[in-house]
């Protein structure tokens, strides 16, 4: 494998995607990227985000569909799989996608669909290396499954084509009611950790080309289902797991969403609060989106439709911070319930390398991370923590940033190098 060690040199023979991709209407972000102050029309950024997201969508197949109730299985057992041939895949790649079975937060049989992205050439023996792909937020809707989308996210390619050109095949799950029927279990850490990893063991039985070693990464609510996947792991103990990384990390739920629902927050998070509140169903059948958004906030969420992420935020963001939960939304008891599911405790398997940046705006290092990585020392866990700044107030910046540093780390797994856990002391600065 050739090691590619700066951002720049990253997939430059998939440029052409790459300009394919950005050349549809302007992602959200683009719309912030103003001299402050300057206002946001809101009709305009909806009217923006509802065409990028139409240009970005390709058809829900019936694919996705799975008889309800499934027959009787294992946890990870394919379902079917299919060439997936209506995606801007880089020159040489393939991409299959997968139906696979997992497991709802009760515990009951569920459908769940992903992709698997395999390099171009000749594998190695005993095959591709893997790199279990745990995807962030695009939303809780079933069209948001990244499978079904152009730019696998909206954020995803360059980091997935630099992991490819290396080399390796990422296994990319979509989570549980994305893509496929039901309510998607939005920040349930242990539900996107089992997704993450059954996905890998479906993926191996669909694409022969497969090796059987692994690593996690994930980002944002991702980088949450990786420190999930090292969890998990640590009853497993499947040996062909070599660690996880875990980028900009929903660390907890509680936290985090406490941190986005306060007066004087980024304006963004309002559509993070509202996909949580919808996100919930899958944790309890019973509870209504109502019972914590605000009749502004819930307002807001129907007029948003079943649409994904950008266009959620589009709908939310001009409402004024603090307003979107109702006064008392902790005191509900699903929400109770999500957050002891969430909480990172440990032990943990393998090595861990936790990457954010105190300059966050969302999931800020210093309020949000740097107390979970602290309980994950205390377990005695294998821990890299690096803390940036002055990569940019969103999460996607620190992805950015850092990728080289990923990729080393990545690679050192597979190679059997020695690990670096810093937690005598667990807040270094870079």
């Amino acid at each position: 494998m050739k090691f590619v060690s700066e951002l720049s040199q990253v997939t430059v023979r998939w440029m052409a995607v790459t300009v394919a991709i950005f050349c549809a209407p302007a992602a959200f972000g683009q719309l912030f990227d103003h001299p402050s102050g300057t206002p946001i029309d809101s009709a305009f950024a909806r009217k923006v985000e509802l065409a990028h997201e139409a240009a970005m969508q390709v058809p829900l197949s019936s694919f996705y569909d799975a008889p309800v109730p499934l027959p009787p299985g294992k946890a990870g057992e394919m379902l079917r799989s299919e060439p997936a041939t209506n995606l801007p895949l880089p020159d040489g790649v393939t991409a299959v996608r997968i139906l696979y079975r997992g497991q709802s937060p009760a515990g009951t049989p569920v459908p769940v669909s992903g992709i698997v992205l395999i390099p171009a050439g000749k594998p190695p023996t005993p095959g591709w290396p893997i790199i279990a792909w745990a995807h962030g937020t695009t939303g809780v809707e079933r069209v948001c499954a990244p499978s079904l989308s152009k730019d696998l996210g909206s954020y995803e390619w360059i980091e997935i084509n630099s992991l490819l050109d290396m080399g390796y095949a990422v296994v990319a799950t979509d989570y549980q009611g994305l893509g496929t029927r039901g309510q998607h279990p939005y920040l349930d850490k242990i539900t996107n950790a089992q997704d993450t990893i059954y996905s890998v063991t479906a993926a191996q039985s669909a694409v022969k080309s497969l090796g059987p070693r692994w690593v996690a990464m994930g980002h944002s609510q991702g980088g949450l289902a990786t420190a999930g996947v090292a969890e998990l792991e640590a009853t497993s103990r499947d040996s062909n797991y070599l660690g996880a990384v875990a980028i900009a990390g929903a660390w907890d739920a509680e936290q985090a969403l406490v941190h986005m629902s306060e007066p004087g927050a980024d304006p963004l998070n309002s559509g993070y609060l509202a996909m949580f509140a919808k996100g919930l169903q899958a944790i309890d059948p019973r509870y209504k989106p109502e019972e914590i958004l605000s009749t502004q906030g819930f307002k807001r969420a129907q007029e948003a439709g079943k649409h994904c992420w950008e266009v959620e935020i589009a709908f939310t963001f001009d409402l004024a911070q603090g307003t979107v939960y109702r006064p008392e939304w902790r005191a509900n008891p699903t929400v109770k319930k999500l957050f002891e599911r969430d909480r990172v405790r440990g032990p943990i398997a393998g090595p861990l390398l936790v990457i954010a940046s105190t300059d966050d705006e969302s999931i800020p290092a210093n309020s949000t991370v740097d107390e979970n990585v602290a309980k994950l020392c205390a377990a005695h866990g294998d821990v890299q923590y690096v803390r940036f700044a002055g990569v940019g107030i969103d999460h996607d910046g620190t992805e950015r940033a850092t990728m080289g540093l990923r990729l080393r780390w990545i690679q050192d797994r597979f190679s059997g190098l020695p690990t670096h856990p810093n937690c005598s002391d667990h807040s270094p600065r870079h």
